[in-house]
């Protein structure tokens, strides 16, 4: 879970104009914001980040794709295959035999993994608490396995891409994300832990938005302060686009 204060000073400022151009209650205009934000919050989120956005800020299908080729690597990493038989390597290893890994290079494992649940054991146990990446290196964390073993492996941690994301799916829903926000590949794992509060007090209103999830990593504030501005930026061409409808139905009135 992250938790991150930035300044959304111009961005309530920006909420405000909009609410008055639009002739909206301003805990409707926050709530709209408030859903934009949302959708932004998804396309910073990993694997998407600020060059596999849509235009309108969104997570792309490239964010997918990079997830899950990162994802790929880090196991190919983790577990060097062999055909031998068993019992031939388990001594192999415990004498501290040198197997050729993914990177080429000779190096030794800490033990065998021969079934999918050493697989997954093996590769929580070198996950990054904070990011989610795996930790190897000559023979740190590494495991030898079987070619289909990993294979399907893979396959199947390959559909846990866009979990992180999912934890936004209650904000979403809560703001009226506009559905473009939450493509197929997020959607498919349901609402993660997280989700969206408003409070009304005496017209001052404010929305918490949170998403429970581990492994978020570093450079949150960058990533947060981005989509600050470019929620303001939205917000200021809805008012635009507002003000652009009336002078031109005005235009026509007038028989311009």
């Amino acid at each position: 879970m992250i938790d991150i204060a930035v300044d959304t000073t111009a961005l309530e400022a920006a909420i405000a104009e909009f609410a008055t151009v639009g002739k909206k209650d301003l805990a409707d205009a926050m709530r709209q914001a408030g859903g934009t934000m949302v959708g932004q919050m998804i396309g910073v989120t990993p694997p998407s980040h600020q060059k596999t956005l849509t235009t309108d800020g969104g997570a792309a299908k490239g964010a997918q794709v990079a997830g899950e080729k990162r994802v790929a690597s880090d196991i190919l990493k983790l577990f060097p295959i062999t055909k031998k038989k068993d019992a031939e390597v388990t001594g192999m290893v415990a004498s501290g035999f040198k197997w050729i890994g993914e990177n080429g290079r000779k190096q030794p494992v800490s033990e065998v993994a021969f079934s999918a649940a050493d697989l997954a054991r093996i590769h929580q146990k070198a996950r990054n608490k904070k990011t989610g990446r795996t930790n190897a290196g000559y023979g740190q964390n590494m495991a030898i396995t079987r070619a289909g073993l990993r294979k399907e492996y893979i396959k199947r941690e390959k559909l846990k891409v866009g979990k992180l994301s999912a934890g936004w799916i209650n904000a979403a829903r809560e703001l009226k994300t506009p559905p473009r926000y939450l493509p197929a590949w997020i959607n498919r794992h349901g609402a993660g832990p997280g989700g969206a509060t408003v409070r009304d007090s005496g017209g001052m209103v404010s929305i918490r938005i949170y998403n429970s999830n581990q492994w978020f990593g570093a450079g949150w504030n960058r990533r947060l302060a981005y989509v600050v501005s470019r929620t303001e930026k939205a917000m200021i061409k809805a008012a635009t686009v507002i003000l652009g409808r009336r002078a031109k139905a005005a235009e026509r009135r007038m028989g311009r």
